[in-house]
């Protein structure tokens, strides 16, 4: 922005913002002088009407009073009466009837004789007029409609009812002098007050509201309707004059004037009150007028302040043009630096005098700036090579972790397979005895809390250094919450647990995703609620929402009633090496890295992990993945596809060790498999060419040819057998490691040491696939 510009800019901002405040604060002024005027005003219309409607109720009131004690001396006969009772309508316009009844409630003479002969004993002017003088409140002509024109507005008549007891000479109620005062006339009497005032103020309009709260008279759109809620004036309003601002049902905010009326002397009154209201757009039409005036000016203004602000700005910025195309010309050629001569304001001479010095200053900048770039290169080289060197110590270093994590979980794993294979397989026995069944339970318990270790030392080396890579594949979500819950279901049994498995009807049936990570999440969550509930439930419920791009989002809840997590300590629970605190360790055991590792794996599949609890009530763990939708696998179309698969399915199992051999026959026998064993790579190739196999369990350190050979060799074979399922079988369980097994051809992968149920869900897994693709 050019300097001109910017003093127009900043004269103008000022003088419209010196405008806009200076209206703000007059307005504000203004508007609370107005508000008080106006408002005080609407109490002083609301007080006029109130006093006219009190005078002329109270003179319609008095002359009932003084027919009833002077009309047995003055008109004795009905004719007199009558003539009277004429003279009295005729004298003021508001009464619609008046009217003689003796004690019975027969009228005996009336204005234009109308009703003389009718009963009007349960009237309530009557029987009330008969005890005393009486003014009654609003309503619907009853026995009159009848003998009454169309009235103005084409509703029905509405009248005030005002009676008094007829006295005799002796000065007892001998009768009732009743008359019917038109509503009408109140409309009128409420437009003589307010009409003056009308003209000046705009939209005023007048309602009465009884003391129920009705409006009686009143615009057409609220007659004969409630006050509403938000109308509070009313309810407060006194003989005194009132005035607020209120917002009513139909959008428009009123500026209300109130007063209640108290009667003329003797006369009570009814307990009215009158309201006169005008929207305060219109009350308020004034100072927005003031207001629009002041910005119009202000605006004006600024637009001389801009005028002269470009002039006063090129004035300032001729000097400094000057400056900034000698600037231009150093920038283009730092060694033709020019001396500026002096013109302008001093400061800019000063600006000039420094431009010119400073040009001289980049010259000398550059030259040592060249020679420091030199000796810079040359240190940048040497700490190349330094961290160059570095960088190799860091891979050998973590290639030798590697290896080591690798050697060591193969070393555990191997004699793990042996304990945990056997304790299962004598487990199965049904002629164990008692005490030794517990001996094999806890030589079970501790191997799979060694398991668990070695499990959660590995993951939390792959998480922490970020090698671990989702396999992204296909799944039947159903099958894999029902494997899942298998898993532990022996484990709740054991404690007497109940569990419960809830999906979602709506959730779609197969799924992408790494499905051996999910699995890992649930058995986690499931394997700690179990662990940590003494007695009571655990469940787990599946449910999810439609996701983008043709994705879903899972929630997977699982609920206990263990033993509960304090409030302060929810913050430690998906630390690393974090637990509860120190006797939960001791009591329950573990590493601390389950749900660290759990939360991790949530947040890769693009989800996250909490945690509610309540000691000593339960826990509930959720968390979310998003998957995207895979391909319905369409439905077999014969019959009897299913009826083809074997009986027992044939594997092959290739295991160098004998203990591995023994414990995995065992298990899969146990399971109704069918089992052959082979030692090494060599012979299991020659097998699967020999026999048809529905699945090979493949070991991959064999002698004389390992796993990952023979997988290859088989997959190379010209033979039906070359797309047999090949399960690797083996205490690698490095991702690095699983990933040259999927590259040699293997299908899928079982570590050691195995559990039966890990086992068998792996091979049914496979053949439930291979049944589905062959049907």
């Amino acid at each position: 922005m050019r300097l001109r510009t910017l003093h127009a800019v900043l004269f103008a901002a000022i003088a419209l913002i010196l405008t806009l405040l200076g209206s703000a604060v007059t307005l504000k002024l203004a508007g609370k002088q107005l508000r008080a005027q106006i408002g005080g005003e609407m109490a002083t219309v609301a007080g006029q009407v109130r006093r006219v409607l009190d005078r002329s109720v109270y003179g319609g009131w008095r002359d009932i009073r003084v027919l009833s004690a002077v009309a047995h001396t003055i008109a004795p006969t009905v004719d007199s009466r009558r003539a009277w009772l004429e003279a009295v309508k005729g004298s003021f316009p508001a009464y619609a009837w008046i009217g003689f009844a003796d004690r019975n409630g027969v009228v005996t003479a009336s204005t234009g004789r109308v009703l003389e002969g009718a009963s009007v004993a349960e009237r309530p002017w009557f029987t009330k007029g008969l005890v005393a003088p009486f003014a009654g409140d609003v309503h619907k002509a009853l026995l009159l409609e009848r003998y009454m024109p169309a009235s103005e507005d084409g509703g029905p008549w509405r009248f005030i009812d005002v009676s008094a007891p007829l006295l005799d000479a002796a000065g007892s109620a001998d009768g009732v002098v009743g008359a019917h005062l038109s509503w009408a006339w109140a409309r009128g009497l409420t437009s003589s007050v307010v009409d003056p005032h009308a003209v000046k103020s705009p939209g005023i309009e007048v309602l009465i509201v009884d003391k129920d709260g009705s409006i009686i008279l009143g615009p057409a759109s609220v007659q004969g309707s409630a006050m509403p809620d938000t109308a509070k004036l009313w309810r407060k309003a006194t003989a005194g004059d009132k005035f607020a601002v209120e917002h009513w049902p139909d959008g428009v905010t009123y500026l209300v004037g109130a007063s209640r009326t108290i009667g003329v002397n003797d006369y009570p009154g009814l307990g009215w009150t009158v309201i006169v209201r005008q929207p305060v757009a219109l009350a308020f039409a004034p100072a927005h007028r003031l207001a629009s005036r002041l910005f119009t000016g202000g605006l004006i203004l600024a637009l001389v302040a801009a005028c002269l602000g470009v002039l006063i700005g090129r004035r300032i910025s001729r000097p400094l043009v000057r400056l900034t195309e000698a600037a231009d010309a150093l920038a283009r050629s730092p060694d033709s630096a020019t001396t500026l001569a002096p013109s302008g304001t001093v400061e800019v001479r000063r600006l000039a005098a420094a431009f010119t010095r400073m040009g001289e200053a980049v010259a000398e900048r550059d030259r040592r700036l060249a020679e420091a770039n030199e000796q810079l290169e040359r240190r940048v080289e040497d700490r190349t090579r330094e961290l160059e060197g570095m960088r190799r110590t860091a891979e050998q270093a973590s290639q030798a972790k590697t290896e080591f994590l690798a050697t060591m979980s193969h070393e555990i794993r191997t004699p793990l397979n042996g304990v945990i294979g056997y304790t299962e397989i004598l487990l199965e026995e049904n002629g164990l005895p008692p005490e030794q069944r517990r001996s094999v339970e806890r030589i079970r318990g501790a191997g799979n809390a060694l398991l668990t270790i070695v499990n959660d030392i590995l993951d939390f080396s792959k998480v922490e250094s970020g090698e671990i890579a989702l396999d992204l594949r296909p799944f039947a979500l159903s099958a894999l919450v029902d494997e899942a819950s298998s898993i532990v279901a022996l484990g709740a049994a054991a404690k007497g647990l109940a569990l419960t498995v809830s999906v979602a009807p709506d959730l779609p049936g197969r799924l992408v995703g790494d499905e051996s990570r999910l699995r890992q999440i649930l058995l986690n969550l499931l394997n700690n609620a179990i662990k940590f509930t003494r007695h009571g439930s655990v469940s787990l419920a599946v449910t999810g929402a439609a996701g983008e791009n043709d994705g879903c989002t899972l929630l997977f809840t699982v609920t206990d009633t263990g033993i509960g997590i304090p409030a302060d300590k929810l913050d430690r629970l998906f630390h690393r090496f974090s637990q509860v605190d120190g006797s939960i360790g001791r009591e329950f055991g573990g590493t601390g890295l389950g749900l660290a590792i759990s939360r991790q794996l949530a947040e890769l599949m693009g989800g996250t992990m909490s945690v509610e609890s309540e000691v000593d009530r339960g826990s509930c763990f959720t968390f979310t993945v998003s998957l995207p939708r895979a391909p319905e696998i369409a439905a077999p179309s014969a019959p009897g596809a299913e009826s083809a698969r074997p009986e027992r399915l044939q594997i092959l199992l290739a295991e160098d060790v004998a203990i591995n051999q023994e414990i995995a026959c065992k298990l899969l026998e146990m399971a109704g498999y069918s089992v052959d064993v082979v030692a090494d790579g060599v012979e299991a190739v020659a097998a699967v060419q020999a026999k048809a196999y529905d699945l090979v369990l493949m070991d991959v350190q064999m002698p004389r040819m390992d796993g990952l050979a023979a997988s290859r060799a088989i997959r190379d074979l010209d033979h039906p057998c070359n797309s047999v399922i090949i399960v690797a079988m083996t205490a690698n369980v490095l991702p690095a490691e699983i990933t040259r097994f999927r590259e040699a051809g293997m299908d899928d992968h079982v570590g050691k040491p195995f559990k039966r149920t890990d086992l068998t869900a792996a091979v049914e897994r496979w053949s439930r696939g291979r049944a589905a693709a062959a049907a």
